[in-house]
């Protein structure tokens, strides 16, 4: 990953502390809305609610019951402020869901079963472990639930002081409108994102994670300070439309694409790849990169930069590579 005083990530630091102390309060024209109900049910139930009624489009909505249960997000109880998911284990199910700040996952886990989830920025695992599952209730081939952080500026992050798990199975999507940073900030921190029918054999719906660019470049960073894994399993498509980075500024980044199913996953960089490498060049801080190609493919547009780390392609798996390679030690 850049250096913080790289001019496309220059700031990120200071953003991501600011959005801790905005999540700590509302913004003063908004209200607080408590879910209540540890049985679940829809939105659209005033009771189901502290104070009764459901959030505004400009209301922070709160989730703490230490449960597991689902909701089903009705109009007009369909759009927030700004969400923060605390406790339990939440299935979301939804036509469309709207949030126009940031979702804050902290919670045990979060499925999304179904419709399409937009929030501005999502971060998931602030402090405590999170869990996050796109997939779907659909058949075999539907397409899943899609999370679309659309905020183009701050960009998305996994495991910012704690960890972060996430899969998208089965038709799900996973789309940031910036960069998607996993293991941000913290050297201990460990995040782990799947992408692809892993552990739903022989299913062959497509699983999708792509950084679209928006505002900002569609960066991907595996690991910047903590420890991270980017896996592709059968039938994921993983798409960067910016620069890839596998271990930045101390930390350990793998990006695995593993054999399983009869769909083989598929790697697109369109920018630049950095394995272990630092974009401002030889010296400076870096960590330890892997890319590891047992199953697909993977196709690199981009000049790819290997400092420390190691790139292995098995078992007939192909990697396409347009750009110059760049080794240094």
């Amino acid at each position: 990953m850049p250096s913080r005083n790289h001019p496309i990530l220059a700031g990120v630091a200071c953003a991501a502390t600011m959005l801790h102390l905005l999540a700590l309060a509302p913004p003063a024209d908004s209200a607080v809305s408590s879910w209540t109900n540890a049985s679940g049910g829809a939105s659209n139930v005033s009771g189901n609610w502290s104070p009764s009624g459901g959030p505004g489009p400009t209301d922070l909505a709160i989730f703490g019951p230490n449960a597991s249960y689902n909701v089903t997000w009705v109009a007009p109880i369909d759009t927030a402020g700004s969400i923060n998911l605390n406790a339990g284990r939440l299935r979301f199910f939804m036509s469309k869901l709207g949030v126009s700040g940031q979702t804050i996952m902290n919670a045990d886990s979060l499925t999304l079963g179904s419709g399409v989830f937009r929030t501005g920025h999502f971060l998931l695992g602030s402090g405590s472990p999170g869990k996050l599952l796109i997939t779907t209730t659909g058949s075999i081939g539907s397409v899943g639930a899609q999370l679309i952080s659309t905020d183009s500026v701050t960009g998305s992050y996994m495991a910012d002081g704690g960890s972060g798990r996430a899969s998208v199975q089965g038709g799900g999507r996973l789309y940031s409108n910036s960069y998607l940073d996993m293991a941000f900030g913290h050297a201990d921190v460990c995040s782990t994102l799947v992408v692809g029918g892993a552990f739903l054999t022989g299913f062959s719906g497509l699983a999708t994670m792509s950084a679209l660019g928006g505002g900002r470049r569609g960066d991907i960073i595996v690991a910047d300070s903590g420890t991270a894994v980017l896996q592709a399993g059968s039938g994921g498509f993983v798409n960067v439309v910016g620069d890839l980075f596998l271990g930045a500024h101390g930390g350990t980044g793998k990006l695995h694409e593993f054999i399983g199913g009869t769909r083989g996953p598929q790697l697109t960089v369109h920018g630049q790849t950095y394995i272990g490498a630092n974009a401002d060049g030889p010296g400076k801080s870096h960590g330890t990169g892997i890319l590891l190609v047992e199953s697909g493919s993977a196709t690199l547009s981009g000049m790819s930069h290997v400092q420390q780390g190691s790139v292995t392609i098995r078992n007939g798996a192909l990697l396409n590579s347009a750009g110059d390679s760049l080794l240094s030690g």
